[in-house]
């Protein structure tokens, strides 16, 4: 999900759509306006389990401009499910996150709610690799 206010919608729906459309992205996208007010674009991958598709979509949007901010990753059946940020205290209500000041190019996806333990190789909480590795 990125968040966005109103002036910049069009420009950033456009570059999604033509990112798309050349396949950069995943295969459906949506923006809507939020609670706060600004608007969210989400852009869906086929499967979210995929932790490859995930990352590639991720490294995409960054690489394309759109956000290299953390972004955290949302299956949508925990929308389906009513499963929000203000629903529960203590519970995800995201899987994935990636992107952010440490990892502004985006090269590793991280398990939501979990501590890298920075054993390097085969780490549990990073995908592809550990990010203790890559600094």
């Amino acid at each position: 999900m990125i968040f966005s206010d109103s002036s910049s919608v069009p420009e950033t729906w456009d570059i999604i759509k033509k990112s798309m459309v050349n396949g950069d992205l995943g295969d459906l996208a949506k923006v809507n306006i939020s609670p706060n007010p600004a608007f969210v674009f989400v852009i869906y991958v086929r499967d979210f389990t995929g932790k490859a598709d995930v990352l590639r979509v991720r490294q995409s949007m960054a690489r394309l401009g759109l956000t290299k901010k953390l972004i955290h990753f949302k299956p949508c059946c925990y929308t389906a499910l009513g499963i929000h940020t203000c629903t529960f205290d203590k519970f995800p209500t995201s899987i994935y996150s990636a992107g952010g000041d440490n990892d502004t190019d985006c090269q590793t996806l991280f398990v939501t709610g979990t501590m890298c333990d920075q054993k390097g190789v085969d780490c549990p909480h990073c995908f592809p690799e550990c990010k203790i590795q890559m600094e």
